[in-house]
């Protein structure tokens, strides 16, 4: 696989946030741990905790709030796809 820099990009800042080619399977696993903690916690808070905190938000705070999960969720994804890549070239992303 070509490595672009298109292929370093994660996550909803993908101009800002970039992959280091040196990072390793442990990198990428510590990252995505980290992020599904605190993906669970902020539902735990609107859900697990009672929805009413959720509905007692405006509008615009819900959408940014479900806005902002799923960007946790899009990370995580990308940052999978660069572990699966990873493991294809013998551990290293770049």
């Amino acid at each position: 696989m070509a490595d672009s820099r298109e292929d370093l990009r994660f996550g909803q800042a993908s101009e800002v946030f970039r992959v280091n080619p040196s990072a390793i399977n442990i990198d990428f696993r510590n990252s995505i741990d980290m992020r599904l903690a605190q993906l669970d916690a902020a539902l735990m808070a609107i859900y697990g905790e009672g929805f009413d905190s959720f509905k007692c938000m405006s509008e615009r705070h819900q959408d940014d709030y479900l806005w902002m999960l799923h960007g946790m969720v899009e990370e995580v994804r990308d940052l999978m796809t660069s572990m699966d890549r990873a493991e294809k070239n013998g551990g290293r992303h770049g």
